[in-house]
């Protein structure tokens, strides 16, 4: 056998071992073998019982053969278990080994010994081989994982091994009088009897004469002494728990899928999390939720899991890091994994190391005990984009089967955007949250806004019938149809990665069937989502469609082929596999190698049609989901672990990890300015700006701040919030300025040094003072951050003992409170020096936000939420428990969390290779377009732009259809300013209703390749509707001149007069374009003039100002100066007078 045979023969066993580890470790399968074992144990031990009082029954040749069968059986079952474990220290020293041990192998070596394998007789060596079988009784200690309460398990574990001892210890005080007694011959109950007294405290007369049986009543009496105090200890531990929770175990089912909850989970982020599990938009399927924390919930906590719509909350006490408590809760065949953080710890850093450390226990224990193949999603919450970091590097590799949400970059990402589009917190809040029907309301705007805010974000397939049809035609067709609003695409090549496009205007969707292309929609349910992936399509298409949505999705994710991979080899094969008879039949696996790549392609077309696999994600011929590039590295750790020793191998793994962990860093650590990166995407300024250079004793009134943003507060990353107000798809962007109490860290300012006009003024919002001083009268946007200034806290218990508990989960509603009271001052102070400017504020607790309504807003809380008052429809209000609503929408649509990057921080990442070559449409002709290319990117960015004068008073659907037609640009909103309705602040209304008339307080939210121009407000009108009819008239005439030309010469004469008028028609329509050309350049001319002017007036205003403000002080001054000379020059002839 060559070194090759032989590497593959022991890939095959590895893979075959690993196979049967898996398929024992299956509760179907443990169910059924310890049904059989068990069934076996009592045979054998009621055969031992009854043939001690008759025993000719069992003297006889059909006995003989059905027993050592029996034992066989038993036998098989160990041997097989050895085989396929992973650890063989461990299983030999379960006590379900050491069972099989003592009751077995004393058996096939007295058989085999004795040469009596097949016969039965009265010899004492015959029958001490079957006495052994009475260990067999601990065999019924199995039966306790199929119980429910720790107490029970208990109370069975104590009964069977005490039933166990004492038939024990009855069978071997009666072996030992048959033979060796001479006058004590009794029955088998006389012995149990005498054993249950012996134990008891009642004793009994010792009438055996023999040392043997002496002995065993003292190990008899040891064993009792020992065993019994233990276990009913045991048992009183339990049952003097404290907490009910601490006993609680879960037990799944196929039927009813569970996610496990871990982490820091307090009382906003669980209601906020389980509303939107358990909301109908999710569908009417029952599921369960389990939280597994090391305390007892506190008051709040539990009352909460106790309504009824949470039923299905299961909350267990436990610690996460350990297994058996992890066993609890049946973590391994859990659909998903969701790990919160706490968002408000003071030490961020720690907190991430924590979530990241739980991570890869969690991952160690699955990796063990992961039985049925399914790659369970992890969802998980990251404060800092380090920790984000930290978690793909200790991974060793990179999954996209991990939802990992950095808060701290989306949050800051979040804050910041809506400097620039105001409503967008508000905007984004509702498309990630779950929202029912409103009801009669009697206010307008909030109708709208209810309305608005039963929109979601979907992904769905787009039919065939989209294939070869532009983006914008896309977008109109589905709008008219469905009244949904299409803002991105998907597109997924079979070898590559998939590429997120939004909005990319006029692209042609490939019409090679070969590329998966998914739709992002903004629509109301899931049911209209499914509409659309079926839409024209054939009844057959349809019913086939309908299957892959019902049958076929319980098929791909059932147990039985959830992995992505051939289909499992059968136990004959497994066998053959075993013993290297595999070999022998390479022609039979050459033949049907065609049939097994069909049918791996059929599973993962149909897994791609659904959106639930992407295309790029594994190799099909892998057991594991991994990235194609580092298919290469995990190869050569597999080629290590084949064919090196322990030494070689510790040595050539840490090298390749070393070196695929400095890959993954460069692919994950992208705040490097050397690379260059965030240069190509961001305005920075040519040098290093310091510190000291831009810190102010005060800027009011100065130049440098004006119309301006001021952050009151720091964060560690400030480069989240610098980002999005420093993108380079900003014509032009607003200073900012930071107002803080402490200045930032070296480590701070390292990371937005380069980026021009930021400001520091040390000082706090709390303070009228102080915002004077950062020029608060002339600034635009004001954000406030939440202090970060508690960590953990201690709770007291309320038992007899008194006992402390660290409660580091959770902060008390007073600690909550404190943070938003700050938070409450720094608003108020604000709106008194200026109260119309737009502030964005974060809050801890949703329910502070009553503070600052007045109230009629308050009633309004009171009926229907805080996130139907005004305040926070108008986008000013950040709640931190929006990320557990994003955590649990991440769960239900994985591509979420990277379509909100995209929106929130804009399209600033480099072209990503994904093979396709896109055409897109240019001057009425198909063009060819690979967005591999690195010279234009084809995504758009969020802005806003004011509803156009030709479209005020006119239906939204006009609007839309415009913009989306003539201008390649998608409304997802409506921003709508006092005044717009019956609303006295400004609201957000998502994906309006067609018919929704607009106003000149209006601001439309928008998807455009580039920022709009300040001549939007002119779109649709006159000037442009006679161009675009000349374009129109231009190109209907170049299409019948491509027409003509394109027949027979030969059977058409066109003469001299028609050519003349042909070259006429020709030269007025260049001259109409060159005009109409010049009459646009002239009006963008006259537009920047008359902005230059304005902004030169302002200037000349302001230096007037100045220079005026300045006099008035000379003068001041000056006449205080005259009027202390004077004072003094009188006071002077005053003393003289008196002197004379």
């Amino acid at each position: 056998m060559s070194d090759d045979e032989e590497k593959e023969f022991k890939h095959k066993q590895r893979q075959t071992k690993q196979q049967l580890y898996q398929f024992i470790q299956r509760d179907e399968f443990n169910l059924i073998i310890d049904c059989i074992n068990m069934s076996i144990s009592f045979i054998l031990i009621f055969v031992y019982i009854y043939s001690t009082y008759e025993p000719k029954p069992f003297q006889n040749a059909t006995w003989a053969v059905f027993n050592t069968i029996l034992h066989l059986l038993l036998l098989s079952e160990w041997i097989f278990k050895l085989y396929a474990t992973k650890n063989f220290q461990s299983f030999i020293m379960s006590s379900e080994s050491i069972i099989a041990i003592l009751s077995l192998f004393p058996y096939f070596i007295i058989k085999i010994s004795t040469l009596k394998l097949f016969i039965e007789d009265d010899d004492k060596i015959n029958i001490f081989a079957n006495l052994v079988c009475l260990f067999r009784g601990l065999e019924f200690d199995r039966m306790k994982k199929y119980l429910d309460s720790e107490v029970n398990k208990q109370l069975t574990s104590i009964m069977i091994t005490t039933a166990t001892l004492v038939l024990c210890a009855a069978g071997a005080l009666h072996f030992n009088s048959l033979f060796l007694e001479t006058v004590l011959h009794f029955k088998f109950h006389y012995f149990i009897y005498f054993v249950m007294t012996t134990i008891s405290t009642m004793g009994y007369e010792n009438k055996f004469s023999s040392a043997i049986s002496r002995v065993l009543i003292i190990i008899l009496v040891l064993l009792a002494l020992t065993f019994v105090p233990y276990q009913t200890g045991q048992l009183i531990r339990h049952l003097s728990s404290k907490s009910y929770y601490a006993r609680l175990n879960y037990k799944s089912s196929q039927a009813v899928p569970h996610i496990v909850i871990l982490g820091t989970i307090s009382l906003n982020a669980a209601e906020n999390f389980f509303k939107e599990l358990f909301h109908e938009d999710h569908g009417l399927a029952q599921k369960h939720a389990i939280i597994l924390c090391p305390q007892r919930p506190d008051v709040n906590l539990e009352s909460l899991i106790q309504q009824p719509e949470y039923s299905n909350v299961i909350y267990i006490q436990g610690d996460p890091h350990l297994d058996k408590d992890l066993k609890r809760c049946q973590i391994e065949k859990a659909k998903a994994i969701i790990i919160m953080c706490n968002k408000q710890s003071s030490d961020p850093t720690a907190e991430d190391s924590k979530t990241i450390l739980l991570a890869i226990v969690i991952k160690s224990y699955l990796k063990q005990h992961n039985t049925t193949g399914i790659k369970i999603r992890f969802c998980m919450q990251i404060l800092r984009q380090e920790g984000k970091t930290h978690y793909f590097l200790s991974l060793n590799k990179q999954t996209k089967f991990d939802q990992v949400i950095c808060i701290e970059e989306l949050k800051m990402s979040l804050l910041a955007k809506s400097c620039l589009c105001p409503g967008l917190i508000a905007f984004i809040s509702n498309l990630i949250t779950s929202s029912g029907n409103p009801p009669n309301l009697p206010q307008k705007w909030l109708n709208e806004y209810w309305i608005g805010q039963g929109f979601e974000i979907y992904k769905t397939l787009l039919p065939n019938f989209f294939r070869g049809k532009s983006f914008t035609q896309t977008v109109l067709i589905l709008y008219k149809q469905f009244q949904v609003i299409l803002f991105g695409i998907e597109i997924s090549s079979p070898n590559d990665y998939e590429k997120n496009l939004l909005n990319p205007g006029d692209i042609i969707l490939p019409s090679n069937p070969n590329y998966r292309v998914m739709g992002y929609i903004i629509c109301k349910d899931k049911e209209t989502a499914d509409e659309i992936s079926i839409y024209k399509q054939s009844h057959q298409d349809k019913m086939n469609q309908i299957k892959s949505d019902g049958t076929t999705r319980r098929l791909l994710e059932s147990e039985e082929t959830v992995n992505i991979r051939p289909r499992r080899p059968t136990i004959f094969q497994n066998v053959k596999t075993l013993f290297g008879f595999s070999q022998a039949e390479p022609d039979q696996k050459k033949g049907n190698t065609g049939k097994n790549e069909n049918s791996k392609n059929v599973i993962l077309h149909l897994k791609n049609q659904r959106g639930w696999v992407k295309t790029d994600m594994f190799d099909p011929s892998q057991d594991t989901l991994i990235h194609p590039k580092e298919n290469e590295k995990f190869d050569q750790l597999e080629e290590i672990e084949e064919n090196s020793d322990d030494q070689q191998k510790d040595i050539a793994e840490m090298q390749i990890k070393e070196k695929f962990q400095k890959d993954t860093a460069r692919n994950w650590l992208q705040l490097d300015f050397n690379n260059n990166k965030i240069e190509k995407t961001s305005h920075l300024t040519n040098e290093k700006v310091g510190l000291k250079d831009v810190t102010f004793k005060t800027l009011q009134d100065s130049i440098l701040a004006q119309n301006h943003v001021i952050l009151c507060g720091l964060v560690a990353n400030l480069i989240n919030f610098i980002l999005p107000l420093r993108s380079k798809y900003l014509i032009t962007y607003p200073p900012i300025v930071i107002l803080n109490d402490q200045e930032p860290s070296e480590k701070q300012w390292a990371q937005i040094c380069y980026f021009p006009e930021i400001y520091f003024v040390k000082g706090t919002a709390m303070s009228q003072r102080d915002l004077i001083r950062a020029n608060i009268e002339q600034a635009i946007r004001v954000v406030i951050l939440s202090p970060k200034e508690i960590s953990t806290a201690k709770f007291e218990d309320d038992s007899q003992e008194n006992d402390q508990i660290v409660q580091q989960q959770q902060l008390t509603k007073d600690q909550e409170d404190l943070l938003d009271a700050k938070t409450i001052f720094k608003y108020r102070n604000i709106v008194r020096l200026k109260p119309h400017i737009q502030i964005v504020t974060e809050f801890v607790s949703p329910s502070n936000i009553q503070f600052l309504l007045f109230d009629k807003d308050y009633d309004l809380m009171k009926q229907y939420g805080y996130n139907h008052t005004p305040l926070f429809a108008s986008g000013q209000i950040y709640f931190s428990s929006v990320m557990d609503g994003l955590l649990c929408q991440s769960f239900y649509n994985p591509a979420l969390v990277q379509v909100l990057y995209q929106l929130l921080v804009g399209n600033i990442k480099e072209n990503e290779k994904t093979g396709a070559m896109l055409q897109y449409q240019s001057k009425g002709m198909s063009q060819s377009k690979d967005f591999t290319s690195q010279d234009k990117d084809i995504s758009s960015n969020l802005f806003q732009i004011p509803v156009p004068k030709a479209f005020q008073n006119k239906p939204f659907q006009k609007l839309f259809y415009h913009l989306v037609k003539m201008k390649q640009i998608v409304p997802l909103g409506l921003y709508r300013l006092a005044g717009a309705t019956d609303n006295k602040v400004p609201y957000i209304c998502t994906n309006p209703e067609p018919n929704t008339i607009l106003t000149n307080k209006d601001i439309v939210l928008v998807l455009a390749k580039e920022m709009p121009q300040s001549d939007s407000i002119n779109w649709g009108g006159p000037l442009e509707e006679m161009i675009q009819q000349q374009k129109q008239a231009h190109n209907i005439y170049k299409k019948k001149e491509s027409t003509s030309s394109s027949e027979d010469n030969d059977l058409i004469q066109i003469n001299d007069n028609n050519d003349k008028e042909v070259q006429r028609a020709k030269q007025y329509n260049n001259e109409t374009e060159q005009v109409m050309k010049k009459i646009q350049n002239v009006i963008e001319d006259v537009s920047k003039l008359e902005k230059e002017s304005q902004d030169f007036q302002n200037k000349m205003r302001e230096r007037q100002d100045r220079i005026l403000a300045r006099l008035r002080d000379v003068f001041k001054e000056e006449l205080l100066q005259f009027q202390q000379k004077r004072a003094e020059v009188s006071q002077n002839f005053t003393y003289k007078s008196s002197d004379d």
